[in-house]
């Protein structure tokens, strides 16, 4: 139908080329790199593909988080890939149930929609808090949203380290999103989960400096305030 050959229209060619790269990421996924890993998405799987060790300690991580099957447990399962493969030493592969794409592919979404991302991802944290460990990598690149059903899951389980415990490593690629302790202590805290979590709302409000300080004049300045407030417990965060 829009084919130049038999469509008239003067936008015709863009059009077309518009629909030939849709179905080639359709068909072949779009491809991306965070600090460790590069990483293809396409639909409802994506393959992370890097370092063997990086590769083993996030499948370790991944089975860790799976592994607790308590009630509340279970209804936190959904915010994790369905399963985890490991094709090779280096390359992994996750599933979940329908598609999922990654916050930095998406950038900029209403302030409503922002709200129930942060939303889930407190909750996420609060889950994470309970059972004793620090993700310590939630960012745009980690968390995907699920359009469908208004959810998240998150893929990147490279830095996952128990509470009160030293971090081996942090996403260099954001950095900026962490709270300044991260360098004095050096230790895993819930207040870095929550720090991530609201620099990647306001990613998503538009601002990828993760401030927030530029937003004050386009979005309601209670909600900004609020993204740039530290705190310790993710729960009540939450609430």
């Amino acid at each position: 139908i829009i084919h130049p050959d038999v469509c008239s229209h003067p936008l015709s060619k863009t059009a077309f080329a518009k629909l030939n790269t849709f179905k080639d990421n359709l068909e072949n996924g779009e491809t991306y790199s965070d600090e460790a890993c590069k990483i293809n998405y396409k639909l409802n799987e994506c393959t992370y593909t890097g370092d063997k060790i990086v590769i083993a300690r996030s499948l370790n991580n991944y089975n860790y988080l799976r592994s607790f099957k308590d009630e509340a447990s279970i209804h936190f399962h959904k915010y994790l890939p369905t399963t985890c493969e490991l094709i090779n030493d280096t390359t992994l592969i996750y599933k979940y149930p329908k598609r999922a794409l990654p916050i930095s592919s998406i950038k900029t979404l209403e302030q409503k929609h922002a709200n129930w991302v942060l939303s889930r991802l407190l909750e996420f944290c609060g889950w994470l808090n309970q059972i004793g460990v620090c993700h310590a990598g939630i960012t745009p690149d980690s968390i995907y949203i699920v359009p469908e059903e208004h959810g998240i899951i998150c893929t990147s389980f490279y830095h996952v380290t128990q509470l009160d415990q030293r971090l081996r490593t942090i996403s260099g690629k954001y950095s900026r999103f962490y709270p300044s302790t991260v360098l004095e202590t050096k230790l895993a805290k819930s207040n870095i989960d929550i720090a991530l979590s609201k620099r990647t709302a306001i990613y998503l409000l538009g601002d990828a400096s993760g401030n927030g300080t530029v937003l004050r004049k386009t979005h309601n300045e209670e909600i900004i305030d609020y993204l740039q407030i530290p705190e310790y417990d993710p729960l009540l965060s939450y609430s």
